[in-house]
């Protein structure tokens, strides 16, 4: 299991303790596509097999990108996608939550806060100076998950605009 700073409580051994403690975060693999399609519509992002294993091959490419996944051993219960981004103000780089989702029979286990982790550690193991994330208003449960886990609303200093440019 990675463990950053911030993970699963751990017990007398270092094990990870608690109801997340049987999962394992690790990298995607394409073979992890067909698993993946029941997280993308929990996610309300239903795709399939042949669509998720292209956004994995795109990620599988740089160094500075990760999507990473919950593995229970029977199941995957959740995934995260992180990714850097370089500062045009200033020297250095941020992260960028992508995404996250945990399938809708492994919430509130500790799934959500161990992807979360695992993602922190990725960008600061990249050298990253914060993580930002976009959450929809609708996802009621995000909006109290972030704060509790040290994570500040800003949206009040900035608008987020969209242009969808058509398909690549």
């Amino acid at each position: 299991m990675v463990a950053p700073e911030g993970g699963p409580s751990r017990d007398a051994a270092g094990r990870p303790d608690g109801p997340a403690a049987d999962v394992v975060i690790r990298g995607a693999r394409r073979a992890d596509a067909p698993a993946l399609v029941p997280l993308y519509a929990d996610w309300d992002h239903p795709a399939t097999t042949p669509v998720i294993e292209a956004v994995l091959d795109a990620w599988a490419r740089p160094d500075d990108r990760v999507i990473l996944v919950a593995d229970t051993g029977e199941a995957l219960a959740g995934m995260a996608a992180v990714s850097t981004v370089p500062h045009l103000s200033r020297p250095g780089c941020g992260a960028r939550l992508v995404g996250l989702v945990v399938g809708r029979t492994h919430r509130r286990t500790g799934v959500a806060s161990a992807l979360l982790a695992a993602a922190e550690q990725f960008a600061r193991e990249w050298g990253c100076d914060q993580l930002e994330l976009t959450s929809g208003r609708f996802r009621v449960a995000a909006h109290l998950f972030y704060p509790a886990r040290g994570y500040e609303e800003t949206s009040g200093h900035h608008a987020r605009y969209i242009k969808h440019l058509g398909p690549s």
